[in-house]
Formats: structure tokens, C-alpha cells, sequence
């Protein structure tokens, strides 16, 4: 019972509370975070070519803001083509970013999504092709996401060679703001 106090009446506390009492982390990762801040936006770079804003390995930790996104996935996307969700959430009236992240042989990549500003979602699509990112008009093999409010984690995997995922932070109902992407990863093989 002090524990479930603990966890919601002193959420600004939680990085606080899980460093002294670690066991809080695995009861609910969001409380080891530090918050996001919310102003000013943080600077990110526009999309290459491609449209993708940047690459993500093992152990990074990348912050930025929505806002200088391309809008390539939408509903249709997330739904119909990638079924990543069946929710729909009004991606279309918000810019996406994206990322690249090569898994290495043997790999598990956690990624994970802090955004305590605003409501934004993160998603992994495997996608091989290093000269584009999908749309709506491609079939997808593999998609992940987790549309959780506050915060979310999305999964990938390497077998006996590296695999490309392509990472994105995505805003519901127009939702844009600050985010930050934390990648963990493991050999699990």
C-alpha cells in the first residue's frame, strides 16, 4: 500500500525514489527518468533525403522535438499497412521523426520513449532499404508500437547479422513537442 502511495502521489519524485530504492524502476521504468524538459524545443536535425533525422546505436541517448518532422506515416500507415495498431489516433495531423538503428548479430535493442510534454508515440518498423522510408502505399513485415501515454517501449532483434529498424516518435492528434530516446541493448544469443 505505501508503495502504490509512493508511485502516485509523488511522481515528481520518481528518479529521486528509484535511486534510492531501485526495486521502484522495475515496478515502473518512467519513475527512473528524468523529466523532458518541455521549453524551449529541442534542436533537431531535419530529415536527409530519406527522411530520416538521424542514426541510433547501442547505448545512445538522443533528445528532440517533433516538430521538424515529415508527415510519411499516418493512420493508414500505422493501421492498414505496417499494422503496427489497430487504434487510430490522428497521426496524419502531425509531423513524425525518424530514425535508423542497426541491431548488431545477436542483439536485443530496447528503445525506449520519455515524453512528459506532450502525447507522443514510438514505433519500430524493420525496413531494409537504406535509400527511403515507407508510407502508406508499402506492405510492412514487422512493425511495433506503443501508443501509451507518458512514455513507451518498442523491441528489435538480430539473428546471426546486423538488422535495420527504422525508429519513430510520432504525435497523436497533432500533437508536437520534446522527446528523448533512450536505447538499451543486450546479447541475448
Amino acid at each position: 500500500m505505501l508503495s502504490m502511495l509512493l508511485l502516485s502521489g509523488c511522481s515528481e519524485l520518481g528518479p529521486s525514489l528509484a535511486r534510492v530504492v531501485p526495486a521502484l524502476e522495475v515496478l515502473d521504468p518512467e519513475l527512473a527518468a528524468e523529466p523532458v524538459e518541455c521549453e524551449p524545443a529541442i534542436p533537431t536535425p531535419s530529415p536527409n533525403r530519406t527522411g530520416v533525422v538521424g542514426t541510433l546505436a547501442c547505448g545512445d541517448v538522443v533528445e528532440g522535438n517533433t516538430s521538424v518532422g515529415n508527415s510519411n506515416w499516418n493512420d493508414q500507415f500505422y493501421v492498414h499497412s505496417a499494422y503496427c495498431t489497430p487504434a487510430v489516433h490522428y497521426y496524419d495531423q502531425a509531423p513524425e521523426v525518424i530514425y535508423r538503428l542497426e541491431v548488431p548479430p545477436n542483439n536485443e535493442a530496447t528503445v525506449r520513449l520519455d515524453s512528459n510534454c506532450v502525447d507522443l508515440d514510438v514505433s519500430m518498423v524493420a525496413w531494409q532499404d537504406q535509400r527511403s522510408v515507407p508510407n502508406d502505399k508499402h506492405s510492412i513485415a514487422e512493425c511495433q508500437m506503443d501508443d501509451s501515454a507518458g512514455s513507451g517501449t518498442v523491441l528489435g532483434t538480430a539473428v546471426d547479422k546486423p538488422y535495420t529498424y527504422l525508429v519513430g516518435v510520432d504525435g497523436k492528434k497533432g500533437a508536437v513537442g520534446n522527446y528523448r530516446l533512450t536505447v538499451t541493448c543486450r546479447i541475448y544469443r
